[in-house]
């Protein structure tokens, strides 16, 4: 992670990443296909030598994710 202090990108501690994640698929037919997904995250920085980032979360983590896709067979 970066150190706010120093700008520099360094080891400052650990991540702690918890969560749950679901998918779902579905088929109509033989060439259609639908697929989702969701993701629920909380992730935490644990720096105690650094308490500027401790216990906030990491750089470019999202609390929820989700996708969706369908695929055509030809």
């Amino acid at each position: 992670m970066t150190d706010p202090v120093t700008n520099i990108f360094e080891y400052s501690g650990n991540l702690s990443y918890k969560g749950v994640e679901a998918t779902v698929s579905y088929e109509p037919n033989r060439n259609w296909r639908f697929n989702a997904a969701v993701l629920r995250l909380k992730a935490k920085q644990n720096s105690p030598l650094q308490p500027l980032i401790d216990g906030k979360v990491p750089e470019s983590t999202p609390d929820w994710n989700g996708n969706v896709g369908v695929a055509y067979n030809v």
